[in-house]
């Protein structure tokens, strides 16, 4: 099975924030878990403005492929199931 690391980047609780994770999490749980090994981590960039800063990130919601190479990245809407799919594959 393939281990996939993301790191979302949300703009606290917001709305959209909300929706944001709510869709990753059941396209992960739906459609990703079959095939991937998947590790989340979620940055509040509100709380940490640093970190975002220094990872170059200017929106949000952005999802990162952490690993494997290369990193990949989606801005704003989670919506587009093979958006997602693509970020996981090599």
């Amino acid at each position: 099975m393939n281990k996939v690391s993301l790191r979302l980047y949300l703009a606290g609780s917001a709305h959209d924030a909300t929706i944001g994770l709510d869709k990753l999490k059941r396209f992960c749980t739906e459609k990703a878990r079959a095939a991937y090994e998947y590790e989340l981590e979620i940055i509040n960039v509100l709380e940490n403005p640093q970190l975002a800063f220094q990872e170059g990130i200017i929106a949000t919601p952005t999802l990162v492929r952490v690993s494997p190479p290369p990193q990949r990245l989606i801005l704003g809407d989670l919506a587009d199931r093979d958006t997602l799919l693509s970020m996981l594959q090599k």
